[in-house]
């Protein structure tokens, strides 16, 4: 099957996901791309690079400027 659905699904409404397999190309390969980084997981690391210190940081995430996460709800409504 090269079509998901998902009725119940966690984020509270039905999803639908379609597989990087599910067109298949006649002139190129199939590639299955990695999983990604969960939402916000540089988020840390990137303030740092760009010369943030952690007490900045943490006021960041604390006064909801970034975040490191999904909000609790992040399926638009």
């Amino acid at each position: 099957m090269q079509f998901d659905a998902w009725p119940d699904h966690p984020g509270g409404r039905d999803v639908h996901h379609v597989q990087p397999t599910a067109i298949r190309p006649t002139n190129a390969p199939i590639v299955t791309p990695k999983p990604f980084e969960q939402f916000g997981a540089s988020t840390r690391r990137i303030l740092s690079e760009l010369g943030y210190t952690e007490q900045e940081i943490a006021t960041m995430i604390t006064d909801r400027v970034v975040s490191e996460r999904w909000t609790d709800e992040y399926l638009p409504n």
